[in-house]
């Protein structure tokens, strides 16, 4: 979309003034994409965190089963039922 000339600055200092205005605009942008890429790197990490957590708790609750009660579940179920 073209600018309209008279939106355009008529000085010196008003472009320099502008220019400044559109870079500190166009920083503050940036950082903001930086900390949201930094937040959703460490909810992405926390998630995987919990899913470890949670593969490890499976794995403890099998193993517990297997200590409390050795025999084979499956096998015994088909046994009883057959």
């Amino acid at each position: 979309m073209p600018r309209r000339s008279d939106s355009l600055p008529t000085t010196l200092a008003a472009a320099r003034a502008a220019i400044t205005a559109q870079r500190e605009a166009v920083a503050a942008a940036e950082r903001r994409a930086i900390a949201a890429e930094a937040r959703a790197a460490a909810a992405e990490n926390e998630a995987k965190s919990y899913a470890l957590q949670i593969e490890k708790l499976k794995f403890t609750i099998a193993k517990l089963r297997h200590e409390l009660l050795p025999w084979n579940w499956k096998r015994d179920r088909v046994k009883v039922a057959a």
